[in-house]
């Protein structure tokens, strides 16, 4: 009996290590960018996580060339972001390291205020 409780603590043991180590998608709809490095392809987002309520920074040391940027709909390269942009940004997050891969960056800028003439 103890030899098959061993087995099922060693089960569930690498079944644990196997679902944290594994990339899981995310998803944030209301973030800024507080880093960019475009060179580097690497950048920095934060936003108010959606279950405890703090704000929350996720790195991405390497956005990919096959990223969808886009800025108020029209299709973007990463070297028009700017830091301080809102973004609804998607992808892949890697726990063991606390980093992520966009798959895609959508900024939403305010339209500029105009004067009357």
């Amino acid at each position: 009996m103890l030899v098959g409780l061993g087995v099922v603590v060693v089960a569930l043991l690498g079944w644990q290590i196997t679902r944290l180590t594994q990339p899981r998608p995310f998803s944030i709809q209301s973030a800024r960018i507080t880093k960019l490095d475009v060179a580097a392809r690497s950048g920095e987002v934060e936003f108010v996580h959606p279950k405890s309520g703090r704000l929350t920074t996720v790195t991405a040391r390497n956005i990919p060339p096959d990223c969808e940027v886009s800025i108020d709909g029209s299709r973007a390269d990463v070297s028009e972001l700017r830091v301080g942009d809102a973004a609804a940004v998607s992808g892949l997050f890697y726990p063991w390291d606390q980093s992520a891969r966009p798959q895609s960056i959508h900024v939403t800028r305010p339209a500029p205020a105009t004067s009357p003439s």
